[in-house]
């Protein structure tokens, strides 16, 4: 055995994650001298004869693949078994193709379908081999993909921003440059986990209040009797305890933002303080006669249908009328199958570099699972299974063994599902068919109407319609 390959300096040039080297695990000269000359000018080769040869390599060099010869040679001082989970182990996050040999043992060719990321008997199909090596799962060329590939809307602010290619969800984003242009109160309906705080964060954004503060509270999480003094602040003396002023939120706050979240928790002798605030400005802190007066810009969210509570008397309907000059409402994530993809990658791509774990791949199960599930605790729930699968998933793959156990026994017996369309024309033809169908209801089947929202004349509405059942 000759003794470990000392492993040469990489080019400039070819430092790149598509031009990692290439790793050949193998002792046939012949295969070796065939490999290089067939990749050796569009692919960087270092051989390795040994599975120690092999470890050293990868413990110092950043690679883009293992070539991994399957040959009885292997199996002279060790089991089948033992060589692959070794093989296997040591390379954490490239994939691994086994060059099937024709003498190569039952049982090792087995485990090498099992456990590598692809097999190809020898002699090699060049083109099918180069096609392995030149395939790269680059999670922002995804994101980039899916952009330049369906329709969708894309507001942005400094920090935060909202896609979707849910067609329901695109009239929402013409609401939020007007929530965020004008300086009215606003209000956030949806589930928990949709993405009220993050809506919110990104009005605050791109307003003119942007320079300042922007406060949430919480008002689920806070004692019914300690509301008022949180939002109003106190005075010293105002109660036991109170031993020196203290400023409320809404002081706080100054002339940035105020976010109240759970609104449709709030106590009624506070709902009738908050409504003078929004109307006048005006509030007294605990304990004190003193009228001060609130600059902040109000942001309200609940998770409750507020109409409801108002016909049971638990919210007022004054405060409800004045809180509703601009209603936006998120729908549940269930609702929005186009953007949960696109969610997860992107939650994908701002883990991986959180935690510096290279992707490189995921099993079709594993988006077909976040597809099926239904998704109860909405956004908040897919970013935290999003995590939890970057930090499980074995050599940079997401699989669906990286999905929480409660959303496998969910989604295992609805795969494999149909994903909204195989082909890009598919996806754009279903797209299409629901942003008509969306057009249609809002203007009451008027196709005029339809036609001219659409922007296409109602001989095309009409043709459209036919070509999707939606002709009565």
């Amino acid at each position: 055995m000759n003794s470990p390959p000392s492993v040469p300096d990489i080019p400039d040039e070819l430092v790149e994650t598509r031009n990692q080297p290439v790793l050949l695990l193998s002792q046939d000269e012949q295969l070796r001298r065939d490999i290089g000359r067939e990749l050796g000018l569009t692919h960087y080769l270092i051989q390795c004869e040994s599975l120690e040869d092999l470890k050293n390599v990868l413990e110092s060099t950043p690679h883009r693949a293992v070539l991994a010869h399957m040959t009885n040679d292997w199996l002279i001082d060790q089991t089948a078994v033992r060589f692959m989970a070794e093989l296997i182990d040591s390379v954490e996050a490239a994939p691994v193709y086994a060059l099937l040999a024709p003498d190569c043992a039952p049982r090792l060719c087995d485990l090498a379908h099992k456990s590598a990321d692809g097999c190809m008997s020898i002699p090699l199909d060049w083109v099918e081999l180069r096609t392995l090596l030149n395939t790269s799962w680059d999670l922002t060329a995804d994101l980039d993909r899916l952009l330049t590939s369906l329709p969708h809307k894309e507001l942005k602010g400094h920090k935060h921003s909202l896609v979707t290619f849910t067609p329901e969800l695109f009239k929402t984003i013409d609401d939020l440059i007007v929530a965020a242009d004008y300086d009215v109160t606003i209000l956030l309906t949806g589930e928990t986990g949709s993405g009220k705080t993050h809506l919110a964060q990104l009005i605050h954004e791109r307003s003119t209040r942007a320079d300042s503060r922007l406060i949430t509270v919480a008002c689920g999480a806070i004692p019914p009797d300690l509301i008022e003094s949180e939002l109003f602040g106190y005075v010293r003396g105002a109660f036991t305890g109170a031993d020196q002023d203290k400023a409320g939120k809404f002081a706080a706050a100054g002339n940035g933002t105020l976010l109240l979240d759970e609104i449709d928790v709030l106590p009624l002798d506070q709902q009738a303080k908050l409504l003078r605030i929004i109307e006048t400005g005006e509030y007294e802190p605990v304990g004190s006669n003193e009228t001060q007066i609130s600059h902040a810009r109000l942001i309200v969210a609940s998770n409750d249908e507020l109409p409801v509570l108002v016909k049971s008397g638990m919210f007022r309907s004054d405060l409800y009328y004045r809180l509703n000059v601009i209603n936006i409402h998120l729908p549940p994530l269930r609702d929005r199958p186009w953007d949960i993809e696109y969610l997860a990658r992107k939650f994908a791509a701002d883990y991986s570099c959180v935690h510096n774990i290279a992707l490189r791949d995921s099993d079709p199960t594993f988006m077909q699972a976040l597809l099926a599930y239904s998704w109860p605790g909405n956004i908040r729930e897919l970013r935290n299974v999003i995590h939890r699968a970057v930090l499980y998933c074995r050599r940079g793959k997401l699989s669906f063994d990286d999905i929480p156990s409660t959303i496998r026994n969910t989604t295992k017996d609805l795969l494999p599902i149909k994903r909204p369309g195989k082909t890009l024309g598919e996806k754009l033809g279903m797209l299409e068919q629901r942003i008509i169908e969306d057009s249609l209801r809002r203007n009451s089947f008027c196709r005029k109407d339809t036609a001219a929202e659409l922007g296409i004349g109602r001989v095309t509405l009409y043709n459209k319609m036919k070509k999707f059942g939606l002709m009565d």
